[in-house]
């Protein structure tokens, strides 16, 4: 069903020709309050006209970040611990199931992803040109985020790149020559870019 998301908004990417030449579609990762599986949620808006796609489950994580690549999308997961290591997973789901739930030809909950890569941190992504960027969020000083190549299998390799981000960067967009941070903290606090 057509259903907006009633909780946080978390990233948001654009879906390229997702209706033929030259009509994207937005997607967005969010939480419902109503959700008990502790999923995050998926959706599509039209950009003509704010109609809504039907939503998708993935797997639990805060999806802090979420873009497309070749026939993948990202999305951030759940960080998980070995041995007093943490790990900050990047998990990939076919664009093609995607597609198929958005669409209403499969159930929202059959959307299974798989790891790609473990990254620096995953509080924030974004992809260009077959690089996938990935940092952290720091409330009280500046971080940093890493590249990473998308290979051919969808998997990610560090580039063992690093770049200085602002201080409570909270996403990520990639533009020619530029990168465009927000940086906010805290639901009554303004933020900037």
């Amino acid at each position: 069903t057509n259903t907006t998301l009633v909780s946080t908004v978390h990233d948001l990417t654009t879906w390229k020709n997702y209706y033929g030449a030259d009509r994207d579609l937005l997607v967005y990762s969010a939480y419902h309050e109503g959700d008990d599986s502790e999923r995050a949620w998926i959706q599509g808006v039209d950009q003509r006209d704010g109609s809504l796609t039907n939503y998708a489950r993935i797997a639990n994580g805060h999806a802090g970040g979420i873009a497309i690549w070749g026939d993948w999308l990202y999305v951030s997961g759940r960080e998980y611990y070995v041995q007093g290591v943490t790990y900050y997973p990047v998990r990939r789901y076919s664009l093609q199931a995607v597609h198929d739930i958005f669409a209403g030809t499969r159930a929202d909950h059959t959307l299974e992803g798989v790891q790609a890569g473990v990254v620096y941190d995953n509080d924030f992504l974004a992809i260009e040109d077959g690089i996938l960027f990935a940092g952290r969020f720091n409330d009280t000083d500046t971080d940093k985020m890493q590249k990473y190549q998308i290979e051919a299998n969808g998997n990610l390799t560090d580039l063992d790149v690093s770049i200085r981000v602002p201080k409570k960067t909270q996403s990520l967009a990639i533009l020619p020559n530029h990168f465009l941070f927000s940086t906010s903290y805290g639901r009554t606090n303004r933020g900037n870019l």
